[in-house]
């Protein structure tokens, strides 16, 4: 938490990044370092298909912290460890930029800190990725952060999202995680009623313990340690 920046970068399988950047999120983000618990207490990924969940899964790493993404970039088909140092420059040139422009951002309260890297015609505002889901009539819900807007024809025939200015959705923006917050609290204090009365069929539940199957693989490996 006493980080000025945090530059995020991980190896990408099957669409997403490695697992193991899940867990450490799991671990030492999460709910736990949200930005809201702590202001209570004061009072497009570029192109390409082969990473098309890499950016959003990191977008989730930094939601609990209240921080402005600086810039972006899918390094796309290297499939080799250190194939990056064969492509004359170009990906560790990119990734230079990438800590340049962070770099610049230092300092900077949250709110002033400016995006500097790729944007497409249509991109959200807020978590700067093109990730929606179409919603009823003309509305779109950005994926990626929850930041609203809707569909529309612009001049030159293209149809790009518009999206809110200031919003009190989505986890990009301090009013969006207070909100998100807020409706916790709320959903809580309506099921902590109810909670006594099920709390009988609840540990009967919690109590289950379901067979375990040792698989082929795992049953040698023991044998092969006795």
């Amino acid at each position: 938490m006493d980080a000025d920046t945090i530059i995020i970068a991980s190896p990408v399988y099957s669409h997403q990044p490695a697992g193991t950047l899940k867990a450490l999120v799991d671990a030492i983000l999460g709910p736990s370092a949200d930005v809201s618990m702590a202001y209570d207490l004061k009072r497009r990924q570029e192109n390409g298909d082969e990473s098309t969940m890499a950016l959003p899964t990191m977008q989730t790493c930094i939601y609990s912290i209240h921080s402005r993404v600086v810039d972006k970039v899918v390094l796309a088909g290297y499939t080799s460890p250190g194939a990056v140092l064969a492509d004359s420059g170009t990906a560790l040139g990119r990734a230079e930029l990438l800590g340049r422009r962070v770099a610049s951002q230092l300092g900077k309260p949250c709110d002033e800190a400016q995006y500097l890297g790729p944007d497409e015609s249509g991109t959200c505002p807020y978590c700067h990725l093109l990730k929606i889901e179409l919603c009823e009539a003309n509305n779109v819900v950005c994926t990626v952060c929850g930041a609203n807007g809707i569909l529309e024809l612009g001049p030159e025939g293209n149809i790009r999202p518009k999206w809110e200015e200031d919003p009190t959705v989505g986890s990009q923006t301090l009013k969006g995680k207070l909100e998100h917050k807020y409706d916790i609290r709320d959903k809580m204090s309506l099921e902590q009623p109810k909670l006594g009365s099920i709390s009988s069929a609840f540990f009967k539940w919690k109590s289950l313990e379901f067979p375990r199957v040792l698989l082929p693989s795992f049953q040698e490996s023991i044998i092969g340690r006795l």
